[in-house]
């Protein structure tokens, strides 16, 4: 490294001190300002020169220091996350209505998609909903021929036509709300759990 100078850790995760450390020779060795806390800033009180102007110059400052010190990068999970959010105001034509774990949901969705005039309704406890933009789902407890099995149903799909709730609180009989967001422990624990039909 160039001279024995300490590099705070939060400096070099952030590039500062790395752009430092692989600088061209001819650059001044001088070490980059540490990044300060608010409460530092306020404690050196760095507006004192030209009058006390309070606490709010002190925020000002740090936040003026702060911006110094982000990085220009700008992560791909924020990228993906606009465009995600333009895909699903593109494609949110559907009515999804508002259910949670424990209600009786019912599905119309599309035997086969080529022929649209064939049409399949799938019926199911909510074991629990997932949001994640278009990729949300709901997961479906279901009886066919008396065996249960699972079935998740994502709600942007081209084939599913209608989501409409048969009954709230399904699970407890409409007499309680369901509390859990999520059911999955009820079939790893093996509890009998009745399906709508």
């Amino acid at each position: 490294p160039r001279g024995c100078t300490m590099i705070p850790r939060h400096l070099w995760a952030r590039g500062v001190a790395r752009r430092w450390m692989t600088s061209p020779p001819e650059a001044p060795l001088t070490p980059p300002m540490p990044f300060l806390s608010p409460a530092e800033l306020l404690r050196r009180k760095p507006w004192r020169g030209t009058g006390d102007l309070g606490r709010a110059a002190g925020i000002a400052l740090w936040k003026k220091h702060r911006a110094a010190f982000k990085s220009p990068r700008k992560k791909a999970s924020a990228i993906l996350a606009e465009v995600q959010a333009e895909e699903l105001a593109k494609y949110n034509t559907k009515e999804i209505p508002r259910f949670q774990a424990g209600d009786a949901l019912e599905v119309k969705m599309l035997w086969e998609p080529t022929n649209p005039d064939k049409t399949n309704i799938v019926r199911g406890l909510v074991i629990g909903r997932y949001n994640k933009g278009l990729d949300s789902s709901v997961l479906l407890y279901c009886v066919a021929a008396g065996t249960p099995y699972l079935r998740r149903i994502p709600f942007y799909a081209p084939d599913i036509l209608e989501l409409r709730i048969m009954e709230k609180a399904y699970l407890h009989k409409g007499k309680k709300r369901v509390r859990r967001g999520k059911l999955t422990y009820l079939i790893k624990q093996g509890y009998n759990i009745r399906a709508p039909k």
